[in-house]
């Protein structure tokens, strides 16, 4: 599981008219439409801000993919995807900082942020962190939660049902 982030090119959206723009396929004459050239550009800039990603260039040149140390940048015709595992390395302050110099970066671009896990565009590049940490760790309590699991000898009494008719079928055919 990963909190997801979408970044759309163009500063006027609402949050309908990206859910609308992630799922369709643009041409070079639509404002949104992300050239390879800008692709390469945007990496440039990631570059000259210090944080260190391995990047891979797809074959036909539609995608480039920023894998940094633990979270992931894609680049799409239509959208930059900004993907960050659940994982607690990913809480740290080193990781915070490599995160908000390609949000910035993203935003100063000239990107919208749109958060699909709250369907909100993100207005201040600083609160991804917030929104982060509040949803790993509700993820995380709900992982933990051994409430909703069945009760062990209701199980056993389910099996031991089932082999009883299986055992009784086989003996009456």
């Amino acid at each position: 599981m990963s909190y997801d982030i979408h970044f759309i090119k163009t500063p006027v959206l609402t949050a309908a008219e990206v859910e609308d723009l992630l799922e369709s396929d643009l041409d070079e004459s639509d404002g949104h439409f992300i050239s390879w050239e800008s692709m390469q550009e945007i990496t440039q800039k990631l570059r000259e801000t210090g944080v260190l990603f391995e990047l891979f260039e797809s074959p036909e040149k539609e995608y480039l993919e920023l894998n940094f140390e633990s979270f992931q940048l894609g680049m799409f015709r239509n959208e930059l995807a900004l993907s960050v595992p659940f994982w607690e390395v990913n809480e740290s302050g080193e990781t915070g900082r490599q995160l908000q110099k390609v949000i910035s970066t993203l935003i100063r671009c000239g990107f919208t942020a749109y958060d699909p896990q709250l369907e909100e565009l993100i207005t201040n590049e600083f609160e991804l962190g917030t929104l982060f940490h509040e949803v790993r760790t509700a993820t995380q309590h709900h992982a933990t939660d051994t409430s909703w699991q069945p009760d062990l000898k209701y199980i056993c009494l389910a099996l031991a049902i089932v082999i009883i008719v299986i055992t009784a079928w086989n003996l009456l055919t």
